[in-house]
């Protein structure tokens, strides 16, 4: 069987742009237990990433969220084996910064490969522990932004946002030339470091442990996230920066050294929520109401 997904964002972002593309995929559906998924997907790490906005219990998904890949290009395999009870996906990406949804171009030509694994062991036998999944979900890959590579940061660099979506904080990625100084008598000083600001180089790893539980109307879902990259700060040593050709707009390329550090981020949280109308909560939300709304029918 063969299916496709395409969910376009006709409002824009108010950024300039009129439209966007969410979602677009095709799935080659051999089996069960092995699909072929490739396009624009969500990136297999976050558990709250993957529900539907439909069906997610806040306005807004939490920061775990902020941490893990969103929409990201590439080809994953797909799968439900022993009669459901096992989930997993393995896949191969552009990479994506946590957070953002990977742009059209690959800057560093560097991938990332993404894993998760999630059970649901008591799926078809009817109990206290049916409703009870759990599992993990896992990325790996390398980002060379370069030193000079300013005005792609957005490719590579995350913008953490509150749940309500107001930025608290982002990497400077500023380029600042070296400044020569004057001693007492006219004698030249090393002045200060210019800067390259903090840019992606190396490898970035994200973890993330997850579960959810729903019984009857009670649901729960819990997660934790860890997201380490490789960074590094440079600087163009003390004394007065080379100055840049007429014919030439790119950076200076005096010696420079850079001070690297692997820099590692962590969120989680808890949501219970229970359905006051009486219908089985599930990951999927409310999927058959318990009385449809019919014109002339008695009720909601």
């Amino acid at each position: 069987l063969v299916g496709f997904r395409l969910t376009p964002e006709f409002a824009g972002t108010g950024s300039g742009d009129t439209t966007s593309t969410v979602d677009a995929y095709i799935d080659l559906k051999f089996d069960p237990a092995y699909t072929l998924r490739a396009g624009k997907v969500k990136g297999p790490v976050a558990l709250e990433r993957l529900q539907s906005g439909g069906s997610i219990n806040f306005v807004e998904r939490g920061f775990v969220t902020e941490l893990a890949p969103n929409r990201d290009l590439g080809i994953q395999l797909q799968g439900e084996l022993l009669a459901s009870r096992v989930h997993y996906t393995l896949g191969y990406y552009n990479g994506t910064a946590d957070g953002r949804d990977v742009v059209t171009s690959d800057a560093d030509n560097r991938k990332e490969v993404g894993a998760r694994l999630f059970f649901e062991p008591f799926k078809n036998d009817p109990g206290l522990l049916q409703g009870l999944g759990f599992g993990v979900g896992s990325s790996f890959g390398s980002k060379d932004q370069g030193a000079f590579n300013a005005a792609n940061a957005n490719s590579f660099l995350p913008r953490y946002r509150t749940p309500g979506q107001a930025q608290f904080f982002a990497y400077t990625s500023a380029a600042t030339a070296a400044t020569g100084g004057t001693a007492p008598g006219g004698v030249p000083t090393a002045g200060s470091a210019g800067s390259t600001g903090v840019f992606a180089d190396g490898d970035h790893i994200r973890l993330s442990p997850q579960l959810y539980y729903y019984r009857n109307s009670f649901g729960l879902l819990a997660e934790y996230i860890s997201s380490e990259q490789e960074l590094s700060l440079g600087f163009i040593p003390g004394g007065a920066a080379p100055a840049i050709p007429a014919t030439s707009t790119s950076a200076p390329t005096a010696p420079t050294a850079y001070t690297s550090k692997k820099l590692e981020n962590t969120a989680w949280q808890v949501v219970t929520s229970y359905v006051l109308t009486g219908e089985d909560a599930s990951f999927r939300g409310v999927l058959k109401p318990s009385t449809p709304f019919t014109i002339g029918a008695p009720g909601w």
